[in-house]
């Protein structure tokens, strides 16, 4: 019985160990873009929010070291996270942000296979930019 105990105690530590990371994106001052070097375990997610306007530009890429790294993009409505049409599972996206009842917006990461270190890009657009003009 003190072997079973203690094996659910060492998995309640490993479990605290490994969870998903969340973190603020952190831009510099005066900087429109940034530069996340990160790994994610396993299984596990990290997650990045944003606070941005709708229709801003924004660009988003991950790289990795074994190219097993991928993100989701989303944003906040509604109290819950809504994925972004086209930004799902993929290492490149790039286009306007959609409406958000709170101006949040997050980054999911998780490996396609094994442990992932990666480098996560964003760059945004510092206001509102007026639409191209039709041709």
């Amino acid at each position: 019985m003190k072997q079973f105990v203690l094996s659910l105690c060492s998995l309640a530590f490993i479990s605290q160990c490994f969870a998903d990371q969340h973190f603020e994106l952190q831009f510099e001052r005066g900087r429109i873009s940034t530069i996340s070097k990160n790994a994610v375990v396993r299984g596990e997610r990290d997650y990045y929010s944003f606070t941005a306007s709708p229709g801003q530009r924004v660009s988003i890429a991950i790289t990795s070291l074994e190219d097993n790294a991928m993100f989701r993009f989303q944003v906040r409505n509604d109290a819950k996270w809504v994925p972004i049409a086209k930004a799902q599972e993929i290492k490149v996206w790039f286009g306007i942000l959609p409406k958000s009842d709170s101006g949040r917006y997050r980054i999911e990461i998780g490996g396609t296979r094994g442990n992932a270190s990666y480098e996560l890009f964003v760059g945004i657009s510092g206001h509102n930019l007026p639409a191209a003009p039709k041709r």
